[in-house]
């Protein structure tokens, strides 16, 4: 009789000892779900961040291109000019030494020397114009493409964190990480 009731209590004992550990378990899972869902939404609002700085730096390289187009434009435009003064001054040069068989009046020669002057500025004016314009657009440039790699390891990392054994890896890496995340910010 005692045997039966010893063993009933150890029965029950061992069915509380059980229960206990499997709340144990779902306690530890809870906490293990609730630091994935913490992580996730960090990376998703760092993710989100970069976007929005990607989108930014999109609209300046935009601008920077609008820019450099204008310069190319008004380049080309003061090149054309400055061809067709200096194929004018080349007929007025002709045909004045033509008219004076060699001998060039010292106020025309003067005249000309001025015009031919400002030509040469207005070249060197173009071209400094366009090389500053240049480098703009090659900085732009570098600075996009530096935030679209960024971009990318950002949507890796999130895909890994919505993959369950990538989730996993990620709580063995998550120091690395956190350290990375706050050099890009």
């Amino acid at each position: 009789m005692y045997t039966r009731y010893y063993t009933g209590l150890a029965g029950i004992i061992q069915d509380y000892q059980s229960q206990s550990d499997e709340k144990a378990l779902i306690a530890k899972l809870h906490q293990h779900i609730v630091a994935l869902q913490l992580s996730e939404s960090a990376a998703s609002s760092k993710l989100d961040a970069a976007t929005s700085r990607v989108q930014q730096l999109e609209v300046h390289k935009l601008r920077a291109d609008q820019r450099l187009d204008a310069s190319e434009r008004s380049l080309f435009l003061a090149r054309q000019e400055g061809r067709n003064r200096s194929k004018h001054l080349r007929q007025t040069i002709q045909s004045l030494r033509r008219q004076f068989a060699g001998a060039i009046p010292l106020p025309q020669q003067e005249k000309f020397s001025v015009a031919m002057f400002s030509l040469q500025e207005d070249r060197a004016t173009a071209q400094e114009e366009k090389r500053k314009a240049e480098e703009e657009r090659k900085r732009a440039e570098g600075r996009a493409e530096e935030l679209e790699l960024r971009l990318r390891g950002l949507e890796e990392l999130i895909a890994t964190l919505k993959d369950v054994k990538g989730a996993q890896k990620v709580s063995v890496v998550d120091l690395p990480l956190r350290q990375e995340s706050k050099m890009l910010l």
